[in-house]
């Protein structure tokens, strides 16, 4: 008997009564002849739900297809529908439905972002006083109620932007006037790329408008080995540090001295192998090996009889 069961409880709600399931058939309410060969689930309540918060909706970016995907608050007692093409639906300006299959964002375009939401077993809608937020912003004037207490919509325009940023900060050496060119290039498509030349040993670069994608990021300086990164631009892209030594600066710290000397040499001599941008620094001939020419070159430039610098 369901009567003689414990009341459960659980914070923040209230407890309402027992659903029943039995065999995999469908629930019940509380009805003891359901008793064998049953599972019991708690029914709870919240009251009526007036309050929604909607965030994790991918915004719009030139060329990219509209995602249907959002989160939602855990046990906020409603949940999103799918009705097109996922739990957000995306219409342009003339109120026509994106379809993710064939229609892409443009930039400057507006677009709507909508969801509907129904309420979870055991909780309801208030039919008035509703409040939401979408990606953080307030929404509560695009809310309407389809169904009173059973199905509600929020929606939120955005406009389309070119795309991310992609920003960091560059390490590099000697003269501390010198040009640094960084590079950012897509590695599919050739048409997209960005350019920029900033100054100082540590100096501050940054590209916006950037579609997502895999690029190429290249740093490069005069008398420096330059150094080139993949990075994957999903979002946006900040904080990235990129270093770049000067040629025949083996162990990065602006300088060509004995210990690169003997770096280079222990390579050259198969004794502690050198990979990446360190062989590439010690690789100052540009053969695409490190042998004792290279050793030679760097041991002259260390006791300055002959500078590996233009």
């Amino acid at each position: 008997m369901t009567a003689d069961l414990p009341i459960p409880t659980r914070t923040n709600y209230t407890f309402v009564g027992w659903m029943i399931r039995k065999n995999d058939g469908p629930m019940v309410n509380n009805d003891d002849t359901f008793l064998e060969n049953t599972t019991l689930y708690a029914k709870w309540t919240l009251g009526p739900i007036s309050h929604f918060v909607i965030s994790g909706i991918t915004e719009p970016v030139d060329g990219e297809a509209p995602d249907g995907e959002c989160l939602i608050p855990a046990d906020c007692g409603y949940r999103p529908t799918i009705p097109h093409y996922g739990y957000v639906n995306w219409y342009d300006e003339d109120g026509n439905i994106l379809n993710p299959d064939t229609d892409t964002f443009k930039t400057g375009k507006k677009y709507s972002a909508q969801v509907t939401l129904v309420p979870t077993e055991g909780y309801e809608f208030a039919e008035s006083g509703l409040t939401g937020t979408m990606n953080g912003k307030d929404t509560t004037k695009s809310i309407w109620v389809a169904t009173p207490k059973k199905k509600l919509t929020m929606s939120r325009w955005f406009t389309c932007t070119a795309g991310k940023t992609v920003s960091g900060t560059v390490t590099s050496f000697l003269n501390s006037s010198g040009a640094v060119k960084v590079t950012l290039a897509n590695r599919s498509n050739s048409m997209i790329g960005f350019t920029t030349n900033v100054y100082g040993n540590s100096a501050s670069f940054s590209f916006s408008d950037v579609p997502s994608g895999i690029y190429q990021l290249t740093v490069s300086k005069a008398n420096h080995v330059t150094k080139t990164t993949n990075i994957a631009v999903n979002g946006n892209a900040t904080g990235l540090t990129v270093k770049i030594h000067p040629k025949g600066d083996v162990n990065g710290d602006g300088l060509v001295n004995t210990t690169d000397v003997m770096r280079a040499n222990n390579h050259a001599k198969e004794l502690v192998p050198l990979s990446g941008y360190e062989f590439a620094c010690a690789n100052v001939n540009d053969d695409e090996l490190v042998n004792t020419t290279d050793v030679m070159r760097i041991n002259l430039h260390a006791k300055k009889l002959s500078s590996l610098w233009k």
